[in-house]
C-alpha cells in the first residue's frame, strides 16, 4: 500500500513538475567569524537537469554549471520533507549560516519553499524532523561538494 501511495504521489508531482524548470534544491553556506583566508560563501542550486554553484573566497568568484539529471526519487523526497515537523533552537551568534531549502511543486502549479534545516540569521537553528529532509540535505552536501571539486 505504501509503495502505491509513493508511486501515486510521484506521478502527481511529475505532472505538476513538468511546467516548472526552476530550482528544486538549494544549499547556501557562509562562514561565520573566521580569518579572511578561511572565509567563503557558497550557493549551490540543483535543477531538474543541471547544477549551478557560485563560490566566493577573498574576492575570487567561481561559477560552475554542470549538466546533471536529478535522481528519480527526488520529487517524492521533497513531498515527504514538506510534511516534516520543524523545530528550532537558539544558536551562537558567530557561526555563519547554512540554509538548506527544497522547492515543492504543488498540483496547482504553485511552488512552496521547504526548510530542510538551517542556521539562519546567526541565532536560530531549525531542523526538519522528516527522514526525507535528512536524505535531501545529505544529497545536497555530497552533490555540491563533488561538483565544486570538478
Amino acid at each position: 500500500m505504501k509503495a502505491i501511495f509513493v508511486t501515486l504521489l510521484t506521478l502527481l508531482s511529475i505532472q505538476s513538475f513538468a511546467a516548472y524548470n526552476g530550482v528544486l534544491l538549494e544549499k547556501i553556506y557562509q562562514t561565520g567569524f573566521v580569518p579572511d583566508d578561511k572565509a567563503f560563501a557558497l550557493d549551490c542550486k540543483i535543477y531538474s537537469d543541471k547544477i549551478t554553484i557560485k563560490y566566493q573566497k577573498i574576492g575570487l568568484v567561481k561559477t560552475i554549471q554542470l549538466q546533471k539529471q536529478i535522481e528519480s526519487d527526488t520529487l517524492a523526497l521533497i513531498d515527504q520533507a514538506a510534511t516534516g515537523e520543524i523545530t528550532s533552537i537558539k544558536a551562537p551568534t558567530d557561526i555563519g549560516y547554512r540554509i538548506y531549502t527544497a522547492i515543492q511543486v504543488l498540483n496547482n502549479d504553485t511552488i512552496k519553499a521547504i526548510d530542510l534545516g538551517s542556521i539562519k540569521d546567526s541565532d536560530v537553528i531549525t531542523k526538519n524532523l522528516s527522514p526525507a529532509a535528512a536524505t535531501l540535505k545529505t544529497y545536497l552536501d555530497t552533490t555540491c561538494d563533488a561538483a565544486l571539486k570538478m
